[in-house]
């Protein structure tokens, strides 16, 4: 069984392990009683300790996996050896090894539980032939929704005095009521977050539910929920609850879903790519004739995901995911790349607000971001552009902005990180260092040479441009610290603070040395300046 399911049986409350990978592997647990394994049987067991005795066992041979036990609070900078899996429970260590035991016992059960899943996985396409078989092995009532809330099916009796499941299972859907109080009470999240079955108690009712997302390829595909009316339920329900989720996954794929858009928007869009149009009034009309609206502004977001793009189904899954959040969009698969054409409304002001018209359609209310997490996809978001037939020049530079972009978050734009994608480019040909001022490369390193804070100083500056009192608080310094090293970098670096241009070079220079080391193996090369061993204007330390 997974140590997922070894864990939650002993009511951990927090833990710490050594990679998180080891949560979804299979184990067996070994009891306190028995012999040493066979080298072969020692790979796929589980040992459980105290952790005041865990240094005893640590590269012991006769097990793969370690679960240390503690009843106080966990370090969470405290080191985990290799395998091992260091976790808080309130059970007295007497009574997490009895339980433990008891899991060697059941774990030949648990296989075979899912052996009769997957039996009944293969012999249907249906995924309500397989939710009544699902039900016969894991013994209550559940429901099989998609990620729109419909109701695509049932299995077992659901009780007489549960008023609020027969209004749902009448109309087709989850209530949005129900789901708002599955989101409030992070029931939802939870599952989300730690992609494994999670319980929850429908306090009203004093009835338990298990939900579990169904995943297929990364992507969230619908929801399992069970029931607890004939029995409560256990860790062993939770992991044969989530495999009944992941065998779901798979049929709802097979049911090959029906693209939201017509095939022939998309088709003429791949002829948009490949430049097959010459006049912009021709690809409007062709677009406009599948019933793509025309917009006076565009933009072109791309989408990358740990699955590749290579599927029918599993495009159409994504298309269908993304056509929720803009219903206007077309998408497409080019080259191995996912992206839509975004159509963005008009604008009323003389000026030019259609950075801001599409940064309100992206993050609006959160919901694309959320869809992104949701199916461990990113975006990037090209700038806006007021012709079709920019489209294949505006993918090259969200691919661009794909190559320079290594945080976490779910969304990147352009627009912020133009300099970004012009230096990128450059350098894949020539050296970067060419384009940079050569008085802030000398100034990286000045202040790694004398330990000053020059480079510090004069980001703040124009980070704080006027507000010298931000900028000393930024720098955790006085204000006349403050402006005694400006005045003093402006002197050794040569650097007029009042020249505009001067501004411009210094910004540009910094915002590229600072950004570009944190690319691993893609970073443009920064050759360093000889250094000489004596500063030239008589300058020191600050």
């Amino acid at each position: 069984m997974h140590l997922r399911t070894i864990l939650t049986e002993l009511d951990v409350s927090e833990h710490l392990t050594s990679n998180d990978a080891l949560l979804s592997r299979d184990f067996v647990c070994l009891p306190a009683d028995a012999d040493s394994p066979e080298p072969s049987d020692a790979d796929h067991t589980v040992l459980l300790t105290r952790l005041t005795d865990l240094s005893h066992h640590v590269g012991a041979r006769h097990h793969s996996a370690i679960i240390a036990l503690t009843d106080q609070p966990l370090n969470r900078d405290q080191d985990v050896p290799p395998k091992t899996t260091i976790c808080r429970s309130a059970l007295p260590f007497k009574v997490a090894r009895q339980r433990f035991d008891r899991l060697a016992h059941l774990a030949p059960s648990l296989d075979s539980a899912k052996a009769r899943l997957f039996d009944s996985f293969q012999r249907t396409y249906n995924i309500q032939q397989f939710a009544r078989e699902a039900y016969d092995v894991i013994g209550n009532p559940l429901i099989v929704t998609d990620t729109g809330n419909r109701i695509i099916a049932t299995a077992g009796d659901f009780p007489a005095n549960r008023p609020d499941i027969s209004e749902q299972l009448n109309k087709g859907y989850v209530s949005q009521s129900v789901h708002q109080a599955m989101l409030d009470n992070n029931i939802i999240e939870e599952a989300r977050r730690n992609r494994s079955a999670t319980i929850s108690l429908n306090t009203t009712y004093d009835q338990e539910w298990v939900t579990s997302i169904i995943y297929y390829k990364n992507l969230e595909m619908g929801r399992f929920d069970v029931l607890a009316l004939s029995r409560n339920f256990g860790a062993y329900d939770l992991e044969l609850v989530e495999y009944a989720g992941a065998l779901s996954g798979i049929l709802l794929d097979r049911m090959n879903p029906v693209s939201s858009q017509t095939i022939s928007s998309a088709a003429i869009l791949e002829d948009v790519m490949n430049n097959r149009f010459i006049h912009e009034s021709e690809a409007i009309e062709r677009l406009s004739n599948a019933g793509f609206a025309p917009s006076p502004a565009y933009a072109l977001i791309m989408i990358q995901g740990n699955q590749s793009f290579a599927t029918p189904n599993y495009n159409s899954h994504i298309g269908s995911i993304l056509h929720t959040v803009f219903p206007e969009s077309v998408w497409l698969v080019y080259n191995g790349y996912f992206f839509l054409l975004l159509p963005l409304k008009p604008s009323a002001s003389d000026g030019y607000e259609y950075y801001d018209i599409l940064h309100e359609r992206v993050l609006h209310d959160g919901v694309f971001a959320q869809a992104l997490r949701n199916n461990s996809l990113r975006a990037y978001v090209s700038d806006p552009f007021h012709q079709i037939l920019e489209c294949r020049e505006q993918l090259y530079v969200c691919r661009m902005l794909s190559r320079v972009i290594f945080d976490d978050e779910p969304i990147s734009f352009a627009k912020r990180h133009r300099g970004h994608i012009m230096a990128y480019h450059y350098s894949i040909r020539h050296d970067i260092s060419v384009l940079l001022d050569k008085r802030i490369l000398r100034m990286y390193q000045y202040d790694k040479r004398r330990h000053t804070s020059y480079i510090d100083t004069l980001t703040a500056h124009l980070r704080f441009p006027g507000n010298a009192t931000k900028a000393a608080e930024s720098l955790n310094v006085h204000r006349n610290t403050y402006f005694y090293r400006l005045r003093k970098l402006q002197e050794l670096f040569h650097i007029n603070l009042d020249d505009g241009k001067d501004l411009i070079d210094v910004a540009v220079t910094l915002d590229i040395t600072e950004h570009f080391p944190t690319i691993s193996n893609t970073a443009p090369k920064i050759n360093p300046l000889p250094m000489d061993d004596q500063p030239r204007n008589g300058g020191g330390g600050e």
